[in-house]
């Protein structure tokens, strides 16, 4: 059922007329007939205000609808702030942990401060790098306050939020080259634990994926990424539902990768391995629960 067929079957089971939405939404009724006729559909924002009228969720109402929502202006802006934002919390996130990571590979003294030459002026404790992290803590206060106050309470202000976010993000992303700089410049037997290392990259790279991305995995939209079966792929509640267990097991299991192979940097191809088929295990229990009692 298309969208305007929708509206229309929804607002005559309530018995409203047009006139009656229009005075709810405080727009004309010529507004309403042209969604209902299919000439226009209403923004993000008017939709919820349809779901409280017609008492349904948004869910019940866009499903199986041919939709193309137009978001107002000021909607596209939050949009494109809060992927900033989750950029910035995901960058934060990785520089963190990659600190842990470098420092494990640094020898206790390293090269602190350089003059302009390029001489080293200044040697110190590799713990001292830690102070990076209170620096880009710093900078991620910044970018939740910005986001969470400023662009949800002030529409006016979204504009400069964006801006605000873009230049946080270059200034996260360059404590992050400086500390990749700074750990290799101080390393011991790089090449020796170079696998350990990519191990404890990679497990890393996996940890911030499933936080910020699997579980907003699209099935329509890629062919490769998610728990993909015959199921899954038939059923939206089970795809929600397993790749969000499968996210959940993916965070704690490649944490736990991460964390053994930065404290001992040996048998990284084993916790490696272990990782990968343990955190397979609890989105197939989900799958396998559910398929049960749907099937059922």
């Amino acid at each position: 059922m298309k969208l305007n067929e929708k509206l229309k079957t929804l607002r005559q089971k309530k018995k409203l007329t047009q006139e009656d939405v229009a005075k709810k939404l405080n727009i004309s009724r010529q507004s309403v007939s042209k969604w209902e006729r299919g000439i226009n559909e209403p923004n993000l924002t008017t939709i919820k205000e349809l779901c409280l009228i017609y008492e349904v969720s948004i869910s019940e109402l866009l499903d199986d609808c041919e939709v193309g929502i137009v978001l107002t202006k000021e909607e596209k802006q939050f949009k494109i702030e809060t992927k900033l934002f989750l950029f910035n919390s995901a960058f934060t996130l990785f520089g963190i942990l990659l600190t842990f990571i470098l420092i494990r590979l640094m020898q206790d003294i390293i090269p602190l401060h350089y003059d302009f030459q390029g001489q080293i002026t200044r040697y110190g404790s590799k713990w001292e790098t830690l102070n990076l992290i209170w620096i880009l803590l710093l900078f991620y206060s910044f970018s939740s306050l910005f986001h969470f106050y400023y662009a949800k309470n002030e529409p006016a202000l979204l504009k400069t939020m964006i801006a605000s976010q873009i230049i946080l993000l270059i200034s996260i992303l360059m404590m992050i080259a400086l500390n990749i700089w700074m750990g290799f410049n101080g390393a011991n037997n790089l090449e020796a634990d170079i696998l350990a290392f990519l191990t404890s990259i990679t497990a890393l790279l996996f940890m911030v994926l499933s936080i910020f991305a699997f579980p907003k995995i699209n099935k329509e939209i890629n062919p490769i990424f998610g728990f993909r079966t015959s199921f899954t792929l038939t059923n939206q509640e089970a795809w929600e539902k397993v790749n969000f267990a499968q996210s959940i097991s993916g965070t704690i299991f490649s944490a736990i990768i991460y964390l053994i192979t930065i404290m001992t940097f040996k048998n990284w191809n084993i916790y490696l391995l272990f990782g990968i088929v343990i955190s397979i295990i609890p989105p197939f229990i989900v799958h396998e629960i559910l398929r049960k009692k749907i099937t059922q």
